[in-house]
């Protein structure tokens, strides 16, 4: 039976089932490129209506996948449906690191799992600094790298809160756009 046949039939349970295949292979910013090839190959949504949905939920508080999955729940069945998708997408997540957590505090703390953590974190400070440095490659004037690297002061060391070090950094960017457009206005 084509997935379009069953959703008039049982739109929950199919909903259900592509919120938890979803949840268990996607994490963070992958949810919503997953949600819309799987709503597009069983033409749920058209392209559009996903995109608006989408923007809707990107205006919302909160995480994007959850947003998204009450959306598109709530869509086709309703406060009930909204309800079950959520719980759909975050359970196979919320069960794999209960069950790692689970494995991880009754295993003897063994050379190997120590080092497993340790490369897990070296990768992620590879991934970081990675990202950083494409970044800061586009940044290029020196005081937009000073811009730059203030707020990373500013949120990363004095942990103020981002709303707050962008209030802060906003007149320091104000000042340096405006005297790099004079500098560019001006004749060479």
């Amino acid at each position: 039976m084509h997935l379009q046949q069953q959703i008039s039939s049982s739109p929950l349970s199919v909903l259900s089932i592509i919120f938890i295949k979803v949840g268990a292979m996607a994490f963070g910013g992958a949810v919503p490129a997953y949600l819309l090839h799987h709503f597009l190959k069983h033409r749920l949504l058209t392209e559009k209506e996903y995109l608006e949905a989408l923007n809707w939920c990107q205006s919302l508080p909160g995480p994007l996948a959850t947003n998204l999955s009450a959306y598109l729940g709530w869509r086709f069945n309703g406060a009930w449906g909204a309800f079950v998708a959520t719980i759909a997408l975050l359970l196979p997540g919320a069960l794999a690191i209960m069950l790692l957590s689970e494995v991880m505090s009754s295993a003897p703390q063994q050379q190997i799992l120590s080092e497993i953590l340790s490369s897990v974190a070296a990768a992620t400070v590879g991934l970081i600094l990675g990202m950083t440095w494409q970044l800061a490659w586009r940044l290029r004037s020196l005081s937009c790298l000073l811009v730059a690297a203030i707020t990373f002061v500013l949120v990363g060391c004095f942990r103020i809160p981002v709303p707050l070090a962008v209030i802060i950094i906003a007149p320091l960017l104000w000042w340096v756009s405006k005297n790099q457009g004079e500098h560019n206005a001006s004749p060479s």
